[in-house]
């Protein structure tokens, strides 16, 4: 857990202690310490499978646990620098930069040497190793290494010149991996040849894998076939260009795989000019309807928004958090993209909701970025607003006529129902009514104003007057 977020519990713990004695009570509903231990679980599971299957293919490959593990130690060094470098930098570590380590990558180095070493080995099988067969091994191979591990560094200097967004994630990536591949490099020829000396240097049988024996038999036959016949290789080569061509014109492309983030985020919108009573029991509606699914942990309704804040809405919006279970709990077989369709299709069976799923993360940061709370936004700008939303309709409808459209809306409510009320001035003339009397009897009847003041001790409340509740918005009873 981060330093933040462990502040924050504490904090949280202090003040609830202090407002329990007042009858107040904190429930924290969205916590993403879950999130963050998840993802911290992952990175380490990650990490921990991807050094237990190099080295189980180097075991099967060099023939011996002794001379996986002289390669396979270049792993934990190797991440090791990468925290101790991100630590001078003050640099955090994240999912995205660590999970971009390539474990065969970093061994490549460690391989060539205990390889070059080893066959020295196989060379003088009844003779002990020496330092000066160790150091004209290594030397051999140190220079190709050396500037192999530094073009794939460079690879990765276009990285650097991303800027805003784009630079806050993939940054850290192409740090981290230069940070590893400089630690494997360091440990590739300062250690390897070390430990290889102390692991082969005494006499040992020649070990003959089989299987890699046939597999280079039959690489040195094809390759004597191939340069007998060069038009084969031009022709597969060409054919293997035009696939990539076709298919990497149909295949599926994302710039960022989703982040699971273990809960959902609904905006929901209703018909305008809802009053609070009624917002509020297509709330519970709305709550009701959701906890009938048992991969539902909870559910908490925001609505509308207050004017202060960045984005006001009325009571015909709600946004709502939900938890879910953990996912070992589900039905055996369900998954999240069953459960949201299944959630989506009984979510469309409510009448007057307008339903957008997404993650809280993600919601808040489409929103940042587009200024709605979606991927992809399209902006329509015009100084008439009935215009504009006509337009930005048949937009919507186009786009749920695409392939590939999930979902599509307008973000922004519609028009507010309003009660015009308008002034016969020739009637108030004959009268000898002024305009402004019947303007400030309809501000205070409609509205409320004050009229006098109430003592009680020596606190004053203002005494407001206004029409009742069902003369307020019926046109006819206020005509009259």
């Amino acid at each position: 857990m981060s330093e933040v977020i462990a502040g924050i519990h504490r904090k949280v713990e202090e003040l609830r202690k202090q407002l329990e004695p007042q009858d107040v009570h904190i429930v924290p509903v969205l916590d993403r310490s879950d999130l963050v231990a998840a993802t911290v679980s992952k990175i380490g599971n990650t990490l921990l499978e991807g050094i237990g299957l190099v080295i189980v293919v180097l075991i099967l490959f060099l023939g011996s646990p002794r001379s996986a593990l002289v390669v396979a130690v270049t792993i934990p060094l190797a991440v090791v620098s990468i925290f101790v470098l991100m630590n001078a930098t003050h640099m955090s570590a994240s999912m995205l930069s660590l999970g971009a380590l390539d474990f065969g990558v970093i061994v490549d180095g460690a391989i060539v040497v205990t390889e070059n070493i080893l066959r020295r080995r196989e060379a003088k099988p009844t003779e002990e190793l020496s330092e000066e067969d160790v150091r004209s091994a290594t030397s051999q191979v140190a220079r190709p290494i050396f500037f192999a591990t530094l073009i794939i560094i460079t690879a990765y200097f276009p990285l650097f010149t991303l800027q805003r967004g784009e630079a806050a994630l993939f940054t850290p990536m192409a740090f981290t991996v230069g940070y590893a591949l400089f630690g494997a490099l360091l440990c590739t020829l300062a250690l390897v040849p070390g430990l290889a000396y102390l692991a082969f240097r005494k006499p040992r049988p020649v070990f003959r894998n089989r299987p890699l024996e046939w597999l280079g038999g039959t690489y040195r036959a094809t390759l004597g076939r191939l340069l007998d016949w060069p038009i084969i290789s031009y022709v597969a080569t060409g054919a293997a260009f035009v696939a990539v061509g076709v298919l990497g014109t149909v295949v599926g492309r994302d710039y960022l795989p989703d982040l699971d983030e273990g809960s959902l985020w609904l905006q929901v919108q209703m018909p305008s000019g809802l009053s609070l009573e009624a917002a509020s029991e297509m709330a519970s509606e709305l709550r009701r309807t959701v906890r009938e699914f048992p991969e539902v942990r909870y559910i908490m309704t925001q609505l509308g928004r207050e004017d202060a804040a960045v984005d006001a809405s009325t009571f015909s919006h709600i946004e709502a958090p939900i938890g879910l279970m953990p996912y070992n709990t589900w039905p055996k077989g369900e998954t999240k993209a069953a459960f949201l369709r299944k959630l989506n299709a009984r979510l469309r069976q409510l009448p007057g909701f307008n339903v957008g799923i997404n993650q809280p993360i993600s919601d808040m940061v489409f929103d940042a970025i587009g200024g709605a709370h979606s991927a992809l936004v399209i902006r329509v700008i015009g100084d008439d607003f009935s215009e504009d939303r006509r337009i930005a309709g048949e937009i919507v409808d186009i786009l749920r006529n695409t392939k590939g459209t999930a979902e599509a809306s307008i973000f922004q409510e519609p028009p507010l129902p309003q009660i015009a009320i308008e002034t016969d001035r020739a009637a108030a003339a004959r009268y000898g009514i002024n305009i402004s009397d019947i303007t400030n009897l309809i501000q205070t009847g409609v509205g409320g104003a004050a009229v006098t003041q109430v003592y009680v001790g020596d606190r004053t409340y203002d005494l407001t007057v206004r029409f009742p509740l069902n003369a307020r918005f019926d046109p006819d009873a206020l005509g009259n």
